[in-house]
């Protein structure tokens, strides 16, 4: 299943993804920021997961670890638009 979502909070969030149990690929575009610009490993860490708090939780650490910072949309936001789209 291929489909794409978006969400509006304080900025504009859209993924694309591909869904079969698991997220086999996923797109993130947005009108969001991003520093340090780390988007491709946000979405190679989603691959092989579900949408769920543990993915959420990835993502943060993920963040951590690049001392990477989200503005204008959260991780839990992604998370979202990705159960979202996989509904």
């Amino acid at each position: 299943m291929q489909r794409s979502i978006v969400l509006k909070k304080e900025k504009l969030l859209r993924v694309d993804v591909e869904y079969e149990g698991v997220i086999r690929s996923v797109k993130i575009t947005g009108d969001f920021f991003l520093s340090p610009n780390c988007i491709e490993d946000i979405e190679s860490a989603c691959k092989g997961t579900v949408p769920n708090a543990a993915l959420e939780e990835k993502l943060n650490q993920l963040l951590k670890q690049k001392s990477a910072t989200l503005i204008g949309i959260t991780s839990a936001d992604i998370v979202e638009a990705l159960r979202m789209a996989t509904q």
